[in-house]
């Protein structure tokens, strides 16, 4: 794709949503340059690009083929490297941690010292989002908070976490936000965690264009909400909120987090007190669950409805 089509694509979606040039640019770009990207003057960066889309509504993935120097490509290595490491460490478990936290480490800090790379605040806000992971992983959440806040100062420099809601978010502002809210669920102050949330699930519905972009997004904030209401038993509301994530993947084929959210309106019926309802929908996520293989996630419905109600789900057929 040139130049030209990509500024033309930009400019077409920017002004179809009525933002002005300086509403999607800052602060990743300035305005001029964002003027330039859209006559088609200057090809941006790929990191910036994703970006641009994703205030849009966009899915980038899907629009652009994105053309990587010798240099980006082994940043995006190392990138990947780091994904797929930490989806491998948890919170509570130091020594699965202990295996992969200096690896983890390593490659960040390489990134941190290419200098031209992190002269793009993009680049820098996605090292800062990656220490703030780290440290949460490794319960080191003051560390983690702080790297949280600088991150998002990066795109939104006058950040308020009561004003969530109202701010045009990117993929990883939405993943800083959500690892915020974890935190304050993990230090025991869940009435935060879901206020939080619950604007972060309304900034998601009111800026929503691309399903497919907004549903992945809507359905990890409701998957961690749903979690926390559990905790609180508020059984009404997390019943109504798993409704709501569930009708979400089903309009959107986007089945990621559908069986965590079926798990949580299980819940939900358990604690309205319909144990039938709840073994009869529990027995589904457990059978669905083996069928993907997640045998973490499995091994734990299975006792937990044994716990709740002494029916053994590896037993039903």
């Amino acid at each position: 794709m040139s130049s030209y089509e990509i500024g033309m694509m930009i400019k077409k979606l920017r002004t179809q949503k009525g933002m002005s040039q300086e509403e999607l640019a800052h602060p990743i770009i300035n305005r001029e340059t964002l003027s330039r990207i859209e006559s088609g003057k200057v090809t941006p960066h790929s990191r910036t690009m994703r970006s641009l889309f994703e205030r849009l509504g966009y899915d980038p993935t899907e629009l652009l083929q994105f053309h990587l120097t010798a240099d980006e490509v082994e940043t995006k290595r190392i990138e990947d490297e780091l994904y797929t490491l930490m989806a491998l460490i948890q919170r509570n478990k130091p020594e699965i941690n202990k295996e992969h936290s200096k690896k983890i480490h390593s490659l960040i800090a390489k990134l941190e010292n290419n200098k031209e790379y992190m002269e793009k605040p993009l680049n820098t806000q996605y090292v800062l989002k990656e220490w703030a992971l780290y440290h949460f992983y490794l319960e080191e959440d003051e560390n983690a908070m702080e790297f949280i806040y600088k991150a998002l100062r990066i795109t939104i420099p006058t950040f308020d976490i009561t004003k969530i809601n109202e701010y045009h978010l990117t993929r990883c502002d939405h993943a800083l936000i959500i690892t915020l809210a974890l935190i304050h669920r993990y230090t025991n102050r869940n009435s935060l965690a879901i206020d939080i949330l619950y604007k972060l699930k309304e900034n998601e519905k009111r800026s929503i264009i691309d399903m497919s972009v907004s549903a992945k997004k809507m359905t990890i904030t409701i998957r961690n909400l749903a979690h926390i209401l559990c905790i609180e038993k508020r059984a009404q509301e997390l019943f109504d909120l798993c409704e709501e994530g569930m009708e979400i993947c089903h309009k959107s084929k986007e089945y990621l987090n559908y069986r965590a959210i079926a798990w949580y309106k299980a819940k939900a019926l358990f604690l309205l007190g319909r144990t039938d309802d709840y073994i009869e929908l529990a027995k589904k996520v457990y059978h669905a669950m083996d069928l993907y293989q997640e045998e973490n996630n499995k091994n734990y419905v299975r006792k937990d409805v044994l716990t709740d109600t002494g029916v053994d789900l590896a037993l039903m057929q």
